[in-house]
C-alpha cells in the first residue's frame, strides 16, 4: 500500500506543478482524490491494518464513544481545521494554511468513509 501511495505522489509531483489548472478542474481533482482517500481509509480501518496516528485516534474514539468512524472522522478533521485557524490567529494574527481544499477535505473524506461503508459493508 505504501509503495502504491508513493508512486501516486511521485506522479502527482511530476505532473501537477507544470499544469495551470482552472479552478473547476482543480476542484474536480480534489473531489476525486478525496473520494479515493475516503475509500482507502475505509479499507484500512476495516482490514485492521496499523493506522496512521490521525486515524488511530479516531478509531480509538469510536470504540470509547461507540460512534461510527465516519461520524467522528468528520468532526475530528473539522476540529483540526478550527485548531489550525485559531493557532494562526494567535501566533501570526491571520489564518495560515487553510484554503477551500482543506475545508472540503475535512468534511468529504469522512463522508466518503461513511458512503464506502454503506455501499461495501465489509466485515473483514
Amino acid at each position: 500500500m505504501a509503495i502504491l501511495v508513493s508512486i501516486f505522489i511521485e506522479i502527482y509531483d511530476i505532473i501537477m506543478p507544470h499544469t495551470k489548472l482552472v479552478f473547476a478542474i482543480a476542484f474536480i481533482i480534489l473531489l476525486i482524490s478525496n473520494t479515493l482517500t475516503g475509500l482507502g481509509v475505509y479499507l484500512m480501518t476495516k482490514s485492521d491494518l496499523i493506522l496512521d496516528p490521525g486515524n488511530g485516534i479516531v478509531e480509538t474514539l469510536c470504540k470509547v464513544l461507540n460512534r461510527p468512524f465516519s461520524y467522528l472522522r468528520i468532526r475530528f478533521d473539522i476540529m483540526l481545521v478550527i485548531f489550525t485557524c485559531l493557532s494562526g490567529l494567535i501566533i501570526k494574527h491571520k489564518i495560515v494554511g487553510i484554503g477551500i481544499g482543506t475545508i472540503v477535505s475535512a468534511y468529504l473524506i469522512g463522508k466518503m468513509v461513511g458512503i464506502s461503508d454503506k455501499i461495501l459493508k465489509l466485515n473483514i
